[in-house]
């Protein structure tokens, strides 16, 4: 059996929602469809240290790890432990990675996230906490310099903004997958929407960078459709004033995760992507857009976004300006024409078999692999 490293430089709880949890769980039962034997490195500093030290005796006992692939945390590795202030193993992550570096294992790393480039994100954070935030993302990205053979980033465009150029000709682009799920197959040529509304559905946040409500105004002003928002219930608490102003009774709100959005997902038409343009999306890779297309559903996303731009290249949806006209336009012409919604759905079979969690992995594979180099990109 082969065998390969999963490290997180934090803690992955069992029922974690957000996709810093989901995504790790994917790719572990990824590697693991490929016939690896993965051994996920997670959780405190102590946790992480004990875990080490197995895997330090286990290559002296003459075991051979083909790769170990990490992501990274939304906070910098020496800040991701949960309530300090401060580092309190400051060396302990990169000194495994140079050990295991020693040992002729490859290392990639997925990138997640570069909000800490932008003004907003710092805006609740005191100045010294700020800097001390701002050098321990600098020296993360020093250390990937000297020990990441591939730098994987949901969206190339970060490269530039990293500024590291040895870090560009090591990135590849590593998306979130989709699960090879079965889907019912629907007819929509004969569908009257005014027995059975067009039925919109989003699934995701709804705070900050993350707005809907130019879709929401389309949804109001287009008859026979009809829109379900899933997002947390404290979000929605946060954000109902802001929103309700753009809703009728056309829209519902609900409040689930996991296994209970199956139904929403079997009653839902098209999937919603209509946020609005700003620096964040111009980046961000929404999980919930796989999950679409893990359910064969098309999509509407906003055009020059990052999720827009994959939708454009593999037509597995509609991109549009972020505009209520434009959204009522493209509504009212699906529901004149239903044979649309049929089109794409057959279009997002043949997209989501090229998109699945495992063709994540065995590109990983063939990039780390010991038995191949690894490529630039």
């Amino acid at each position: 059996m082969k065998h390969c490293l999963l490290y997180l430089p934090y803690e992955l709880p069992e029922h974690g929602l957000g996709p810093i949890h989901i995504r790790p769980k994917k790719m572990v039962k990824a590697f693991q469809e490929l016939g690896y034997d993965v051994l996920l490195i997670s959780g405190s500093c102590s946790e992480r240290k004990r875990m080490i030290q197995d895997v330090k005796q286990r290559i002296a006992s003459g075991l051979r790890y083909e790769f170990l692939y990490t992501e990274s945390s939304i906070k910098p590795t020496l800040l991701a432990e949960e309530k300090h202030l401060f580092p309190t193993h400051p060396l302990m992550d990169f000194h495994f990675f140079r050990y295991i570096k020693r040992h002729g294992v490859k290392i990639g790393i997925f990138y997640r996230d570069i909000v800490w480039k932008f003004d907003y994100f710092w805006a609740d954070y005191p100045w010294w906490r700020k800097q001390l935030f701002l050098a321990c993302y600098r020296y993360d990205i020093r250390q990937y310099e000297k020990l990441i053979d591939h730098f994987y980033l949901p969206s190339l465009k970060m490269a530039d903004m990293i500024g590291s150029r040895k870090l560009k000709k090591l990135s590849s682009l590593l998306i979130p997958g989709a699960e090879n799920l079965p889907v019912q197959p629907k007819d929509c040529i004969h569908r009257d929407f005014a027995q059975k509304p067009l039925h919109i559905f989003y699934a995701g946040s709804i705070h900050q960078h993350y707005c809907l409500t130019e879709l929401l105004k389309a949804v109001t002003r287009t008859e026979h459709c009809v829109m379900t928002l899933c997002c947390r219930e404290g979000s929605w608490l946060e954000e109902k004033a802001k929103l309700e102003p753009y809703m009728d009774d056309s829209i519902r709100v609900i409040h689930k995760h996991n296994d209970e959005l199956e139904p929403y997902y079997q009653e839902a038409d098209i999937g919603a992507l209509l946020y609005e343009n700003n620096d964040c999306m111009r980046f961000a890779m929404p999980f919930k857009s796989f999950e679409y297309l893990a359910h064969e559903l098309p999509a509407i996303a906003t055009e020059h976004t990052a999720i827009g731009d994959f939708i454009q290249a593999n037509g597995n949806g509609w991109v549009i300006p972020y505009s209520a006209e434009a959204a009522c336009e493209l509504l009212r012409e699906i529901i004149r024409r239903p044979e649309l919604l049929n089109e794409m759905r057959q279009r997002c079979v043949q997209v989501k078999r090229e998109h699945l969690w495992s063709c994540r992995a065995k590109m990983i594979e063939q990039d780390l692999s010991q038995g191949t180099d690894a490529k630039s990109g």
